[in-house]
């Protein structure tokens, strides 16, 4: 029933067609003549007419009009059929484009979720391999964000956890990549060795600062030397970011303005 109901909308509008579409029914309108004229010479041929022409045995039966409009339905044929399967094309795409985005974004902030930063690791890691390169993880975490939620509600909780994702974007360069890896925690994925380079991470503490008025720590694991998986990498990181906390609990004000 669907399937018919759209056939008939994209019947009733193939004259509508832009300059991209066109050929659909001009395609169908040059089928139908030739297969009118077709029908008319064989009609003249069967019937024994000599030094007709073809006008004048058109005009020798009121049938043969049917004929020659058959180049105007099959036009509208091929029009209506393909503008049914643009419009398809069209509602595949959207929706195969909605479903990839789903997979791979967090719904809250709008980065890249868990699963697909970890993939992007992976694939980091294999052309670091094959250039001999070095790539680096930046473990993310912002300082007392329990005491944001306390004093705000969740939803306080929320709208900082996007400002915060917005701030971390800002600062972003080519070939970077930025994920959400749960809670308040965040991954930072860079080409290159940052073991002795933290202007990335002091970008990104102050970005968050100006924006949010919160702090944030961090934890640098670069490959190879600090692994060669996802999980490595990340596990080192995360222990890293746990030692900046220690040594910087009790600097940070826990009041978020």
């Amino acid at each position: 029933m669907i399937g018919l109901t759209s056939y008939l909308r994209a019947f009733g509008r193939a004259h509508t067609y832009d300059v991209t579409r066109n050929g659909f029914i001009w395609f169908g309108f040059l089928v139908g003549m030739i297969m009118s004229i077709l029908l008319s010479v064989l009609e003249m041929i069967v019937s024994g007419v000599g030094g007709m022409s073809l006008f004048a045995a058109v005009g020798g039966h009121p049938i043969n009009y049917l004929s020659l409009a058959h180049s105007g339905l099959v036009g509208l044929l091929f029009g209506a059929t393909g503008t049914m399967k643009n419009d398809l094309a069209l509602h595949n795409e959207t929706l195969i484009g909605r479903l990839t985005e789903q997979a791979m974004t967090d719904p809250l902030t709008g980065l890249y979720n868990r699963r697909y930063i970890l993939e992007e690791i992976k694939n980091m890691l294999l052309r670091a391999r094959r250039s001999e390169s070095a790539v680096s993880i930046v473990f993310l975490d912002l300082d007392n964000f329990k005491g944001v939620n306390e004093r705000r509600g969740h939803q306080g909780g929320d709208l900082a956890l996007r400002r915060v994702a917005k701030a971390l974007q800002s600062v972003l360069r080519e070939g970077e990549a930025l994920g959400r890896y749960g809670g308040d925690e965040f991954l930072l994925l860079v080409s290159g060795d940052l073991s002795h380079d933290m202007s990335i991470v002091n970008r990104a503490a102050e970005a968050v600062r100006l924006l949010t008025h919160l702090s944030l720590s961090a934890g640098v694991a670069t490959s190879p030397e600090d692994g060669t998986t996802p999980e490595a990498l990340i596990a080192t990181a995360d222990a890293r970011l746990d030692e900046v906390k220690r040594e910087r609990r009790g600097e940070f004000s826990p009041a978020a303005r």
